[in-house]
């Protein structure tokens, strides 16, 4: 992950367990980053290149909420 901004190196690492996908890997990297940007003032704005990850960062933003499952496109159901 990378500061764009200050052109630092926030994070990087492998992705742990035995499941390796890029949607696996993609969220992870997601979820770093949200946790980062509540740590700073600055304005956290993430880019990628997933659909599946920008659909998740949306419904993550809406409902305040990480599922517990990996939703399908366009799912709005969600626990609490």
């Amino acid at each position: 992950m990378i500061d764009a901004t200050a052109g630092l190196v926030i994070a990087s690492g492998h992705l742990q367990g035995i499941t390796q996908t890029i949607d696996r890997a993609e969220l992870t990297s997601l979820l770093v980053a949200l946790r980062w940007g509540v740590t700073t003032d600055i304005e956290l704005c993430v880019w990628t290149d997933s659909q599946s990850t920008a659909h998740m960062a949306e419904y993550i933003l809406e409902f305040d909420n990480i599922p517990v499952r990996p939703l399908a496109f366009g799912a709005t159901s969600h626990a609490r």
